[in-house]
């Protein structure tokens, strides 16, 4: 006969709880990050960040560029961490990126620097395109 006494049901209890509490700890922090860019958004990004952001933020994205030595870096492992998702950084991109003219370059220019991003940042992976139907879903965790 097996020992049902209140001292059972209470590890039971604890061993139910630390599972609920695992499970709610992975649910907060997100299922993996969705792949979200296209090689071409990335090769097409590279050109707009060559010709539009690079002489803010450097050759490499290491910031502190010829005509801003405030900008930060872009590039590397304490870059882009201010930031929730791809959607959340495409916000931030178009309202205040170029600096000297914010919300002037087409939507798609956006998109492919911001895929071009991603991709150097090791935060995404190719997949579906980039926009505004995936960007959400690409965490900016690392």
């Amino acid at each position: 006969m097996r020992d049902w006494s209140w001292r059972r049901f209470g590890q039971l209890g604890l061993v139910g709880a630390v599972g609920l509490l695992a499970m709610g700890v992975s649910a907060s922090l997100g299922g993996p990050t969705v792949r979200a860019y296209t090689p071409e958004q990335v090769t097409a990004g590279q050109q707009v960040y060559s010709s539009v952001c690079v002489r803010c933020h450097g050759d490499r994205g290491q910031g502190g560029g010829a005509d801003d030595p405030e900008a930060p870096l872009i590039i590397g492992p304490r870059a882009l961490t201010g930031f929730r998702d791809g959607q959340d950084l495409y916000d931030y991109v178009v309202d205040a990126m170029p600096n000297d003219a914010p919300g002037s370059l087409p939507s798609e220019d956006y998109w492919n620097v911001i895929a071009w991003l991603l991709a150097q940042n090791n935060l995404s992976a190719p997949g579906a395109p980039l926009g505004p139907a995936t960007a959400a879903g690409v965490s900016m965790r690392r």
